[in-house]
């Protein structure tokens, strides 16, 4: 499949579609996802969890522009192939992103802005004009499953800033990568989260399997660093890296946690990713992750978690304080 990088010479991140099917797609603007109010969370959650507290990633360069000191996000796909089967869900997802932002300008009673901006990159020609630039695709297919590198990489090989997606992501998938390429990373994977969601480790699809791996390298804790060493998971094939707490860093505490855990960050996984067959809201213990409900605090049982389809408060929160707004000044003409 082919993808789509933000590539370093035009500060590009290029989209792969990881399919050879060519579709006809209607560019729709429903969707079925789930959206916590953040007013209903007690107490009000709206912390995040990424790279950039930590400096191991940075965010997307300022650019002098036209309009002022902007923080733009630029875009291309590695072929046409691409361009017409992920464009849709691409296009709704970064207006999902644009209209929870809001205007850069921040209003009186808002007084935080913010400085992104989406763009497909273009090169321009002598005459003035300007056409459609596609980018670098090194082949890379993930076998249908999402993903796109962490904030911006400034050094490295070509493509290094992608968004890899197979043919039909949905805009809910690429608005959820797209926080990724802003810098944030998996909320259950804070340091805090077993206050707030139970991990079920074997549950995940493929632990078995997983666990026959990892046993025969005579690691005698194998079945237990499956659930906490994302880069041990990762090693023997096993998804649950996807849930690991403090992501490459499980023996240094809450590096990647950034205010309170947020419920409704389109960051959290909904109960049944990666999950097997018998996993469905009536069967919630075969599930790979549930929410912890308490009242006064103390637990009281489990729910369901949803997958959330828009950026919360708590991922606006993180955009706003890493791309905040500057003067932006539109050129006369």
């Amino acid at each position: 499949m082919r993808l789509l990088f933000f590539y370093p010479l035009l500060l590009a991140a290029c989209l792969i579609l990881q399919t050879s099917v060519l579709a006809e797609r209607f560019c729709g603007t429903t969707t079925d996802g789930f959206l916590y109010d953040p007013e209903t969370l007690d107490p009000l959650q709206i912390g995040n969890a990424n790279m950039l507290k930590s400096f191991m990633r940075k965010a997307w360069p300022v650019v002098e522009s036209a309009m002022g000191s902007i923080q733009p996000i630029k875009y291309c796909f590695a072929n046409k192939e691409a361009s017409d089967t992920l464009k849709c869900d691409i296009g709704n997802a970064m207006t999902d992103w644009s209209k929870a932002l809001g205007p850069p300008r921040p209003a009186e009673a808002e007084p935080v802005g913010h400085s992104v901006f989406f763009k497909q990159a273009r090169l321009p020609f002598e005459d003035g004009k300007s056409v459609i630039s596609y980018c670098f695709d090194d082949g890379t297919d993930k076998g249908g499953t999402p993903s796109a590198a962490i904030g911006y990489i400034s050094s490295g090989s070509p493509g290094r800033n992608r968004m890899i997606l197979p043919e039909a992501p949905g805009r809910e998938k690429v608005a959820h990568e797209i926080a990724h390429v802003l810098g944030m990373i998996h909320e259950q994977c804070r340091d805090d989260r077993d206050e707030y969601v139970e991990y079920l480790c074997k549950n995940v699809a493929g632990y078995d399997a997983a666990f026959g791996r990892a046993v025969a390298s005579d690691d005698p804790e194998a079945g237990e660093k499956l659930c906490y060493d994302k880069q041990f998971a990762e090693r023997h094939g096993f998804d649950g890296s996807q849930f690991t707490k403090n992501h490459d860093f499980w023996d240094q505490f809450g590096m990647f946690d950034y205010g309170t855990f947020d419920l409704g960050s389109i960051m959290l996984y909904p109960s049944n990713a990666f999950f097997t067959s018998k996993c469905w809201s009536s069967n919630m213990d075969a599930c790979p992750m549930v929410g912890i409900d308490k009242l006064n605090g103390k637990v009281t049982g489990t729910s369901w978690i949803h997958g959330n389809a828009q950026p919360s408060a708590g991922d606006i929160a993180f955009v706003k304080k890493w791309y905040p707004y500057r003067d932006l000044v539109r050129a006369v003409p």
